[in-house]
């Protein structure tokens, strides 16, 4: 019986699609790397409690030296508890509420890696607070992209960018600490905020904390400077022997206004200047956290409970009951937003590092990324909506039901007669402008909508490929542009398009879920789109549909790639955006029960349940999912 029931190319690839997925992660994963990803991750012996301190230093203390960053032997964390230089944690419930007013702004560093933690910072403010709209004080240096830049002010007007060159801040203070090569000079950027005046607070927060809760302890009470003591590795605070005080962490800080203006700024510089000569063992790893204990000791601090600053590891390590305390969480070290930043900005070890640190945290990064998807996913829809719906309005049911031809660039399209098409509404893709008969053929849109086309999901630097504009503006039909409202900013950038109509579709992580995962189609050109592994699938359809279309048929879409070459119906030295390996290709399309085959599939179940007609006439092509409409008839639709 199993036999017959897959002896059909359809419910082959209906039956399997789960199956291959597991064989594609593993024959697409190196044998090196699947071996790291099986490395143990460490966990503490048995629970922590105070009461046991003693004990449990003298037996159970083998935290990882990568994670602490402290010497080899432990005897920092020890000898302070020997000589009771050391305080316990507190985690205070606060429950009253009090927004920020006018009076309050909030500052923070970033540069392109960043920068996503920051939005999930302020998409937490505003959470927490609605109708949130403080000033927001953004110092970077010159690697913030244009592109960063505009996005960020998108989601969040209120933002105020500032440039800084980071020499400012050099004064040799930089040594060969795993944190100081890890912050830089970046870091130092925050002592900016000791210039701005005109607020009664200024709240600096780092772009890797997230608000949970109230945190307006932060903004109110006694006029003196305010931060929490810094734990995480430890279940406790090292008391600094050079400044008598808990050492702090300087992910959050907040300033009142007597310690702002011209003249506190520069008494920090000199203070920094002199930062050097401070060997205290409690601080000396750490990089601008060094100034701040240093410089804060001297100013009368207050230090907030625990939970106004919370290490995520503390948390999920040492005290999880107390997570329902937290206002704002701190997720140090490997972030939850990694694994959407793009290849260009991760360091080799990232992804095995995310990895490793999604096991280890799984309740801290689960709450990140449920805050982050939640707040960006209504901000983007929201943001949308508003700015591109008056255009999908117009377009929606205006082809006068005409049928569409989805127009690919397989290798067939050199042996298609396009006039058959002539009537039809016409879809093209991406390098459809190589075609030598572009201006006859005049697709009326060019759908954009491969993420690889101008550099991958979540690039800082999106650009367009080597002479796309030029083959684009030397044809004298132009089409109508559909891209993914990613990529608007360098859109409305570009100086070429003038002249062109451009309407957007909503299509990127990390609301972009997978449709070999969900069997889930997306059709509704208003919300985010489903990834189908082709462009044709993921925009086309949904685009040809939404403009009224009643019938679509696939021409040039071979679907049996070989390899990363001959794949098209031009030469691979015109193809000059990125591409997916040949593994990953053969892989998505090498069977009548790949990946790709399940997503036409569901295409066709889908547009069928809907009355719409979905066939495929491609010339050889490998489709087996998709019923088959030789190309001598497809005039016959016309009459339709």
């Amino acid at each position: 019986m199993i036999g017959a029931f897959l002896s059909s190319p359809l419910q082959r690839a209906l039956f399997a699609v789960r199956h291959p997925l597991r064989a594609v992660h593993k024959a697409t994963t190196p044998p090196e790397k699947r071996e790291s990803n099986k490395r143990k991750v460490r966990t503490w012996k048995g629970t922590f409690a105070y009461s046991k301190l003693n004990s449990w230093i003298a037996s159970d203390f083998d935290a990882p030296q990568k994670s602490l960053g402290l010497d080899p032997d432990l005897t920092i964390p020890r000898d302070s508890l020997r000589s009771g230089r050391y305080k316990e944690v507190n985690f205070v419930a606060h429950n009253d509420y009090q927004a920020p007013d006018e009076n309050v702004a909030f500052v923070t560093v970033i540069n392109n890696k960043y920068s996503m933690g920051l939005e999930g910072l302020v998409l937490s403010l505003i959470s927490t607070y609605p109708g949130f709209k403080n000033d927001f004080h953004v110092y970077h240096d010159e690697s913030l992209s244009d592109f960063v830049r505009d996005r960020l002010m998108h989601l969040y007007p209120n933002f105020i960018f500032h440039k800084v060159d980071t020499a400012r801040y050099d004064v040799g203070q930089i040594g060969d600490s795993v944190n100081h090569k890890r912050v830089g000079l970046l870091g130092y950027l925050t002592l900016n905020a000791l210039e701005l005046e005109g607020y009664e607070w200024v709240v600096l927060l780092d772009a890797d904390t997230i608000v949970i809760g109230d945190i307006s302890p932060l903004y109110t009470g006694e006029q003196r400077p305010k931060a929490v003591m810094d734990a995480g590795a430890l279940p406790f605070t090292i008391v600094s022997a050079s400044t008598g005080m808990p050492v702090l962490n300087s992910g959050v800080i907040s300033l009142p206004a007597h310690m702002r203006g011209a003249k506190q700024h520069a008494e920090a510089l000199v203070e920094l200047s002199k930062v050097g000569e401070n060997d205290d063992p409690a601080i000396r790893r750490f990089a601008d956290q060094k100034f701040w204990n240093i410089y804060l000791a001297k100013h009368n601090l207050q230090f907030l409970p625990t939970n106004f600053n919370a290490n995520h590891g503390l948390v999920e390590r040492y005290f999880p009951e107390s997570l329902h305390s937290v206002s704002l969480l701190h997720i140090t070290g490997v972030k939850p937003w990694f694994q959407f930043v793009s290849s260009e900005e991760k360091h080799e070890d990232d992804n095995d590092n995310f990895t490793l640190a999604r096991r280890k945290f799984p309740v801290t990064f689960a709450l990140w990324l449920r805050l982050f998807g939640s707040g960006k996913r209504i901000a983007r829809i929201t943001e949308f909506r508003k700015t591109e719906g008056a255009d999908l309005d117009a377009l929606k049911n205006s082809t006068d039901e005409r049928p569409a031809v989805m127009i690919g660039n397989g290798p067939s399209i050199n042996e298609t007669d396009l006039s058959l098409f002539d009537g039809f509404e016409k879809y093209a893709f991406n390098w459809f402008i190589n075609h030598p008969e572009f201006d006859t053929v005049r697709p009326d849109h060019l759908v954009l909508a491969s993420a690889k086309f101008f550099g991958g999901w979540h690039t800082s630097n999106p650009s367009w490929p080597a002479g796309y504009l030029d083959s684009l503006t030397s044809r004298e039909h132009k089409p109508r542009l559909w891209v993914s409202y990613y990529f608007k900013p360098l859109i409305e950038s570009t100086p070429e398009l003038k002249g062109y109509e451009v309407s957007y579709f909503l299509f990127e992580k990390p609301f972009k879920p997978m449709l070999q995962k969900t069997g889930q189609v997306g059709l509704d050109l208003y919300s985010p789109l489903v990834d189908s592994l082709t462009g044709v699938l993921s925009a086309g359809v949904p685009i040809a549909i939404h403009l009224g279309a009643k019938s679509v048929v696939l021409v040039g879409c071979d679907s049996n790639y070989a390899s990363q070459t001959g794949t098209y119906f031009y030469g691979a030295e015109k193809h000059t955006s990125p591409t997916n390996t040949t593994e990953n290709l053969v892989t998505t399309w090498g069977s009548d029960a790949s990946v790709g085959q399940y997503c036409y599939l569901r295409f066709s179940q889908t547009l069928e349940e809907r009355g719409i007609r979905f066939a495929d006439s491609t010339i050889g092509g490998a489709l087996t999912t998709v019923p088959k409409l030789p190309i001598t008839e497809v005039r016959s639709l016309l009459a339709k």
